[in-house]
């Protein structure tokens, strides 16, 4: 079972957790102690381009179906949402940390004064992750 998964597959969905730890970190500093990680930003969006949206890419326009028995209703949808939800994320994670580097670089500490859409990013930005679980799950270990 374990070799039919491609390994990129296995590597984004464990460095995405590792990403997203890296995108708390800068998100707890900014709000709690008014220091926005400027170089930890940097390498979560770099990691974001270069190799998740890479991934995204290359599996949209590279997936084989090799399924004898059609996808579910239900895998066809997550797949669906996981995809369009995570891409809507990265676009967001840009702008936020757009406006986010340009106010804390003028001493205005961007996601205190924006509280709510802060949080209402991170729970989606949770949510987008737990998604490409649950669609791992579904792809390589539910029968």
């Amino acid at each position: 079972m374990f070799i039919n998964i491609p390994w990129f597959s296995t590597f984004t969905l464990c460095t995405e957790i590792l990403v997203t730890a890296g995108l708390f970190y800068v998100f707890y500093f900014a709000y709690a102690k008014n220091i926005f990680s400027y170089k930890t930003a940097g390498v979560v969006l770099a990691y974001e381009i270069l190799f998740n949206i890479t991934y995204m890419a290359k599996r949209f326009f590279t997936h084989v179906d090799n399924a004898i028995i059609p996808h579910s209703s239900f895998y066809i949808a997550l797949a669906i949402f996981h995809g369009t939800f995570s891409l809507l994320m990265f676009i967001l994670l840009v702008i936020f940390m757009f406006f986010a580097w340009k106010n804390y670089g003028r001493g205005i500490n961007y996601f205190k004064e924006h509280r709510r859409m802060t949080i209402v990013f991170l729970v989606s930005w949770i949510i987008a992750v737990l998604s490409g679980v649950l669609f791992y799950y579904v792809a390589y270990f539910s029968s």
